[in-house]
């Protein structure tokens, strides 16, 4: 589906911002949780990661959108990415650089060093609870929504460092893993 939406802007400022987004499994799933956790890491996670570069040096917008990760609260995953600051004439044209970015991926493969970084920053992150946007315990009940919100245990859904370990023994045992998660995921999910 494409939807165009207007929304308020100045007479200076009148680009688009162009996202592209996928469903990408079960929020109360902790595979499909970590597998979308990790694919956003290596793919957007910092100016440097693949896409999040093709993007940036494509010109086609001023800057990443700030739509950008995937959404966990929700009853479905969803995977987003997308410029904002983009012209008229280049929306068409992020989402095919968007697409064919992540074939491209698939073909050549994702360098080792960005998998290795990425699984790093999860695992650092996992064990670091940041008092962003409130105290500890409102930090910990919003991780816990994923789960909670969909039918699964909130102590279920904390303990998810079992299926993180899983997943990087995978990867790390299996270099196909990672391209099969992106062709699953997102360049064959219609």
């Amino acid at each position: 589906k494409s939807i165009n939406v207007t929304g308020p802007y100045s007479k200076e400022n009148k680009k688009n911002m162009v996202v592209v987004a996928w469903s990408t499994g079960a929020t109360n799933n902790p595979v499909d949780y970590m597998e979308n956790l990790i694919l956003e890491e290596i793919l957007i996670g910092h100016e440097g990661s693949p896409l999040a570069k093709a993007m940036l040096e494509s010109k086609l917008g001023e800057d990443i959108a700030p739509l950008c990760g995937f959404e966990s609260t929700l009853k479905h995953l969803i995977f987003v990415t997308g410029l904002r600051g983009v012209k008229k004439s280049n929306v068409k044209k992020v989402e095919k650089l968007i697409v064919d970015t992540l074939k491209n991926l698939c073909e050549t493969g994702i360098p080792k060093k960005e998998i290795e970084t990425a699984l790093m920053s999860i695992e650092f992150a996992d064990r670091e609870v940041k008092r962003a946007n409130g105290p500890f315990s409102l930090t910990l009940m919003r991780r816990c929504y994923r789960g909670w919100m969909n039918e699964k245990s909130p102590f279920e859904i904390l303990q998810d460092r079992e299926v993180f370990k899983e997943i990087k023994e995978k990867i790390l045992s299996d270099e196909n893993y990672i391209i099969q998660m992106l062709k699953n995921r997102l360049v064959e999910n219609t």
